[in-house]
């Protein structure tokens, strides 16, 4: 059996598992110091409801994502804050003549990370064993860096290091990126 595979056959008692498991990722990103937006990850709250097994199905392959993506944030990206994932309603590259063999899940990551990550973030992203295809992304200098003392915003490089660190800029990074969901 996999890693961290339950089967659950009560509705009730997977809403507890997802709800456990929703708060130990949580839990991990606030101990790594991952700064997060508003909403940043969009996991499902049924309220008091329980859910139907309709319903659970696209909710627990969205937490895999989620999941995936929050343990490679927590993986050495450098990432400072994780800003929003938001799953679209479409995807910008996907064909649907192949339909009969796969569809796709898309979804939008935007985050803040050190410049000099970037490469290690595409690549952590690609070498996931969820399928993700990267459609596109778009970067932007902010003013802030990084040195191993804090995050800061609009400083004299040359005048604040002291400790001969050079600070790292940080970037926002927006991925638009697709997860294939292959048909079984």
């Amino acid at each position: 059996s996999e890693k961290g595979l339950i089967k659950i056959e009560d509705e009730a008692l997977w809403k507890n598992e997802y709800v456990r498991r929703v708060s130990e990722l949580l839990t991990k990103l606030e101990a790594s110091n991952i700064a997060l937006g508003e909403g940043a990850l969009p996991f499902h709250d049924w309220g008091s409801d329980i859910p139907t097994w309709d319903t659970i199905l696209p909710v627990q392959k969205k937490f895999w994502i989620l999941e995936a993506l929050t343990n490679i944030a927590l993986n050495n990206a450098r990432i400072t804050k994780l800003e929003k994932i938001t799953f679209r309603e479409s995807s910008f590259i996907y064909d649907p003549s192949f339909a009969q063999h796969y569809t796709v899940i898309p979804l939008t990551i935007k985050v803040e990370l050190q410049a000099d990550r970037i490469k290690f973030l595409l690549h952590e992203i690609l070498k996931s064993d969820i399928p993700f295809v990267i459609e596109g992304f778009n970067i932007l200098s902010t003013d802030k860096t990084f040195n191993s003392n804090s995050l800061m915003e609009n400083v004299n490089i040359l005048a604040n290091d002291t400790d001969n660190r050079i600070p790292k800029p940080i970037i926002d990074v927006t991925l638009e990126v697709h997860v294939i969901d292959y048909k079984t």
